[in-house]
């Protein structure tokens, strides 16, 4: 089924614009996606700083009464009683190729939905999941949005990009859903969580090779390419993405 078809639509309808009340004043802005009864999912980087959660669709809003959080994934599961709708289905990200179709839904800006659809440039085996980047555009209210695939299924939240033009657009795993509604992780009432940081917010030395990687092709920096990706495959010999980085790089420099 195309991109553009009936499921992806259905789908997309289930993609909330999330609200906030800032610990600190102010109000902040992101998205979030309906994955179950009552349940939710969003980034902690749009939820962390908050006093109060709602969700919003047109006129409509719920508040969310419990959060079940992990903070370096970026991953926040919200329960928010009376929000209506099935869950969206959800594939995960291992079935997903470079060059397979994929659609970004959330609220950029924090104005109205709006759908991206683009490509999958490489997938980041990170932490039990697949770490997605695409060419699927948006902006800081669509964190905590939605990754489809062709099907109309979550694969993935979009959750960060790197401050410089091209396809560095990142969104963490659906696989990571798992264990927060597995029941070994504890609901707790909305409210601030000083010190959360995720694995992406972490010094720039201490990121996973792709995203260092993906760092140094966007600043052109081929020679610290070829170096950080000859200590990747020392590490991980079968990562297709750390080859790929490699071979562009070597392509690019002219010692």
């Amino acid at each position: 089924m195309h991109a553009d078809g009936p499921s992806l639509a259905e789908s997309a309808a289930k993609v909330f614009k999330v609200q906030t009340v800032r610990d600190r004043g102010g109000a902040g802005y992101g998205s979030g996606v309906l994955v179950g009864h009552e349940l939710v999912v969003t980034n902690c980087h749009v939820t962390r700083d908050a006093v109060e959660v709602r969700i919003l669709q047109g006129a409509d809003q719920w508040v969310a009464t419990l959060q079940l959080a992990m903070p370096q994934r970026d991953v926040c599961l919200l329960r928010v009683p009376g929000v209506p709708g099935e869950p969206v289905p959800v594939a995960g990200t291992v079935g997903l190729r470079p060059g397979d179709a994929v659609a970004a839904v959330g609220y950029n800006f924090g104005l109205g939905r709006q759908i991206s659809r683009g490509t999958v440039v490489a997938t980041h085996p990170f932490d039990g999941g697949r770490v997605m980047q695409t060419d699927t555009a948006f902006t800081g209210g669509a964190s905590g949005g939605a990754l489809f695939d062709a099907e109309g299924r979550l694969v993935s939240l979009l959750t960060f990009r790197l401050p410089v033009r091209g396809a560095y657009f990142f969104s963490v795993p659906a696989e990571w859903l798992d264990a927060a509604q597995s029941g070994a992780l504890d609901f707790v009432p909305v409210g601030p969580m000083p010190g959360a940081r995720s694995f992406w917010e972490s010094p720039a030395a201490q990121w996973p090779y792709f995203l260092q990687a993906a760092s140094l092709e966007a600043a052109r920096d081929w020679p610290g390419l070829v170096d950080l990706t000859g200590h990747w495959l020392q590490a991980e010999p079968d990562n297709d993405a750390a080859r790929m980085f490699q071979e562009r790089a070597r392509m690019e420099w002219r010692p």
